[in-house]
């Protein structure tokens, strides 16, 4: 709202939203890197109040006048967001391995859960937020919130994980893209992030049909998004219990592929177009999506051992 208020083209909306994404790709092997100098601990503390900080000024962006210093302030404070957050989050997966080396997957799970938690009730919250203290209130208390986060793990997170480490491989980003198995890893992780991107915008043509209300409509939404946060701990469970990472890898993709052919429906499929259909494949569409995340994790770590 504030973006459309300055003037900012769509164009110029969506590379700020897009250029967060980006940094997060391309500081989170630096980070990796930093990890031994710092210690998990401390680069998690560093990552949250910066991103805290970097929240907090955000919310003064609305004082800026003039539409160019608006855009790129804008593109300032998200680059370093980004940065930030990819601190924090890589971080957050070593202090795990560290902590629960016998629960890698389960884990994992719980924090996807709590992930799809935080994305299904952020707009929601922000949106009463935004209503009682209007556009800056939502930031200022992200930003406390993460503040309090990093007050907090200096005490909850053990000690040994804020020692300088000597890095427990010298295999190198190198030697690790040499590794078949983080190839496929990555191409899993890729394909799921893509049936994302191109499932969700193509929802909204698609229901149109049915002449939804929109809290209804905003249901359907989030459906895939509530299966997988319910499943992903299941399935990290099982995958620590019965070391069926890979089992659980190739029945996710026939999984996904079911759902995607139930949404349409396929026209090789002798079904039509309803509304229980497409229920059902987006319950398939997100059980599936946490069928095939959650085991990478556990499956990049032991082909880099």
């Amino acid at each position: 709202m504030e973006a459309k208020k300055k003037g900012l083209s769509d164009f110029e909306i969506g590379l700020t939203f897009g250029i967060f994404e980006l940094m997060i790709f391309l500081a989170s092997p630096i980070a990796g890197k930093l990890m031994p100098r710092f210690g998990p601990k401390n680069l998690f503390t560093i990552g949250l109040t910066s991103t805290g900080t970097i929240a907090i000024l955000f919310g003064f962006i609305d004082l800026i006048p003039t539409r160019r210093e608006f855009f790129i302030a804008s593109l300032i404070i998200r680059i370093l967001e980004g940065i930030g957050e990819a601190a924090f989050v890589t971080s957050s997966f070593t202090i795990n391995a560290n902590c629960f080396p016998g629960m890698l997957s389960t884990i994992l799970g719980i924090l996807q859960t709590c992930g799809g938690i935080g994305f299904s009730l952020g707009p929601f919250l922000g949106g009463i937020l935004y209503d009682i203290g209007g556009f800056r209130l939502p930031f200022y208390s992200l930003g406390v919130a993460m503040f309090l986060m990093a007050f907090l793990s200096r005490w909850l997170i053990p000690k040994d994980q804020g020692e300088k480490t000597e890095p427990h491989s010298s295999t190198g980003y190198k030697g690790l893209l040499r590794i078949p198995t983080i190839w496929i890893m990555m191409f899993a992780l890729f394909n799921s992030a893509m049936s994302t991107s191109f499932v969700n915008p193509a929802m909204a043509g698609h229901l149109e049909s049915f002449h939804l209300s929109p809290p209804v409509l905003g249901l359907l939404f989030l459906l895939s998004g509530a299966f997988y946060s319910v499943t992903a701990p299941l399935n990290g469970m099982l995958v620590d219990r019965f070391k069926c990472h890979l089992g659980g890898m190739m029945v996710a993709p026939a999984a996904i592929i079911i759902s995607l052919s139930l949404n349409g429906p396929s026209p090789l499929l002798p079904l039509t177009k309803s509304l229980p259909l497409v229920i059902t494949a987006q319950i398939i569409f997100g059980a599936g999506l946490s069928t095939l995340q959650i085991p990478t994790y556990r499956n990049t770590l032991e082909a880099a051992e």
